[in-house]
């Protein structure tokens, strides 16, 4: 009789039984009744050539064979990684496998930031047969293609027309079938929504890694690279454009939307990657030199390889100076902080963290990098907010926490690591230098201080593990703590120069709004627990989610939207904290978990 095992896929917790001595990905090909997505290439031949089909397997399964030897790391063996079409199953197992989709797509039906007229610059006309009255207003040239189609299209066919002008003819009644895409291109993640023009609302969105980010994470590093090198330029310039052509092909896959009905493209970036993006395109900066005066920059997307929807046109929205980029203009216009009536600050945090002040009818703007701990770059276990990443952490008798997606915890991303120091200050875990606290007055919940652990990073905190037999621990360690700590003082310095730069203090601000990377996932009494703001603006901090892709998406709405970008761009002071004289010693100031008004010690 034939031996079979159990294999149980988590965190779905679906069975699959496998006969013994047989492959994971033999008995798939042969019988799959839940539907279980195993990433691998054809091409492969269940070689292991591919290296897609990786699970992480908690209990052993048979011999490393060759190919797994020569292609797995050390660490990776070490938690349990095999490739599902070598390691052969043994006993009753659990896997989760590790190359799931690489990106999430959501069916959504998101009104835009703000409420705006629905004025869009894309506009459809049916034309009935023999209605000639329709194309009256066409040109000549217009009105001969539409008579030419008409002999072909019974039913008759729809103009396409872009600011008031003639631009393609479709066949059939087309007049509903209006989108366009909003794009955040940011310098560790892609975000695309597309937006339904006959509505203006977001229908479908897509998150992923900029596949950049594997070649540099760093974006100075990768403009040098393509001014060193031509070739590099290429490279760079082709993953990111290819992966914008797939995020298109699926989220119209998703809503049953030809790729094709995308008529407009809106881009949102720093100024660095809108130059990477636009050097892509031959001839794009050269013909609009005003590039960096605040003004957008149009052309077709079929210009820049995008093949799903190559008749769209593409705005990049219009830069503020050479660092502060077109995302701050984007989260102006979402959040309207240029009609504000109150002095408000806002600040898209991420790698390079944006601080924006509002004050009496002036906004001004200050960038800094060094904020790569916000979205757990440089952090042992760190990770974009993907599947998998530990977003939410809570500290009552023990940890809580919430992970992103259908996963199990495979690291920490920016929020979860904020929520997390902030706990450990207030349970006088670590101290205000963000090392751990020996002294007698230390936290003595047992369940908590089992939770500080030596592992070959030093003393760290933990806070995952599972019951298999392999290595499985997710812990913050002293340099994770002191990665945050930098990240922190950098922001909490370059909001100090900005207040200073007007003469306020943080008393006189109304409002705090927090975009970027960390959305609405994220205790705002964390910001203050780690000592980024005074306790007394913990009622005044609001969050405001993604809004470089927020301000992309209007500017598809309402065609006078690009032109008040364009004017919001001009009129904002800008200015580098790193050119003031202050800057380092105000870093210096605000490393430790200290209020930024006192001075004593962050509250929680």
């Amino acid at each position: 009789m034939k031996k079979y095992h159990t294999v149980t896929f988590l965190p779905e917790n679906k069975v699959l039984k496998v006969e013994d001595l047989k492959t994971i990905f033999e008995t798939i090909e042969l019988e799959n009744p839940y539907g279980i997505e195993l990433n691998f290439s054809r091409c492969c031949g269940a070689e292991g050539i591919c290296q897609k089909c990786k699970v992480r397997a908690l209990q052993k399964m048979g011999p490393l064979t060759p190919t797994e030897k020569g292609c797995l790391s050390e660490e990776e063996l070490s938690r349990g990684i095999r490739l599902s079409c070598q390691a052969r199953v043994i006993q009753d197992t659990q896997v989760e496998i590790i190359n799931k989709q690489h990106f999430s797509v959501k069916v959504v039906d998101e009104h835009p930031a703000v409420s705006v007229n629905l004025q869009p610059r894309v506009k459809k006309l049916f034309i009935k047969p023999g209605d000639d009255s329709a194309t009256l207003e066409f040109s000549a040239s217009a009105r001969q293609e539409i008579a030419a189609v008409m002999h072909t299209a019974p039913a008759g066919c729809t103009a396409v027309l872009i600011d008031d002008e003639f631009a393609a003819l479709e066949q059939g009644d087309t007049s509903q079938q209006l989108f366009a895409a909003a794009i955040d291109l940011g310098i560790n993640t892609l975000m695309v929504s597309l937006v339904d023009l006959t509505t203006g609302k977001s229908i479908a969105v897509v998150s992923d890694t900029n596949p950049q980010y594997h070649i540099s994470a760093d974006i100075e590093t990768r403009i040098s690279l393509s001014l060193e090198d031509p070739l590099q330029l290429e490279m760079l310039s082709e993953e990111m454009l290819l992966r914008i052509d797939v995020l298109l092909h699926e989220l119209c896959q998703v809503k049953s939307v030809s790729p094709l009905h995308i008529y407009e493209i809106t881009v949102s970036a720093t100024t660095g990657m809108l130059h990477l993006f636009l050097k892509a395109v031959p001839g794009v900066l050269e013909q609009h030199a005003a590039f960096d005066e605040g003004q957008r920059v149009i052309f077709p997307a079929q210009d820049a390889s995008i093949k799903s929807s190559p008749y769209a046109r593409i705005y990049t929205l219009p830069v503020i100076s050479s660092y502060v980029g077109a995302d701050v203009t984007a989260g102006i216009l979402a959040t309207r902080l240029h009609r504000s009536e109150e002095t408000t600050l806002l600040l898209d945090i991420g790698t390079t963290c944006k601080a924006v002040l509002y004050l009496d009818g002036k906004i001004i703007a200050a960038s800094v990098t060094a904020g790569e701990a916000f979205e757990g770059i440089g952090i042992r276990f760190g990770m974009r907010p993907e599947a998998g990443a530990i977003e939410r952490v809570k500290i009552t008798g023990d940890i809580e926490i919430e992970v992103i997606g259908e996963s199990l915890p495979r690291g920490i991303c920016g929020s979860g690591l904020i929520e997390l120091t902030a706990g450990l200050i207030r349970e006088k875990i670590i101290n205000e230098q963000g090392d751990f606290i020996e002294s007698a007055s230390a936290n003595e919940n047992p369940a908590i201080r089992q939770r500080i652990i030596a592992t070959d990073d030093g003393k760290s905190f933990l806070l995952y593990r599972d019951e298999g037999e392999f290595a499985s621990d997710i812990y913050v360690t002293r340099d994770d703590l002191q990665g945050l700590r930098q990240a922190k003082a950098h922001l909490a310095a370059a909001i100090k120069l900005l207040l200073m730069h007007v003469g306020i203090s943080f008393d006189s601000v109304a409002q705090v709004l927090i975009g970027g990377a960390f959305g609405y996932h994220i205790d705002p009494q964390a910001f203050t627990g780690i000592g980024l703001f005074p306790a007394g603006l913990q009622g005044r901090i609001s969050f405001v989610g993604n809004t470089a892709k927020a301000g992309a998406h209007l500017a598809l709405l309402d065609s006078a939207i690009l032109e008040e970008a364009e004017v919001i761009a001009r009129a904002v002071v800008s200015f580098n904290p790193r050119e003031d004289p202050r800057f380092k010693s105000l870093v210096q100031e605000s490393l430790n978990f200290r209020c930024p008004a006192c001075g004593e010690p962050a509250e929680p």
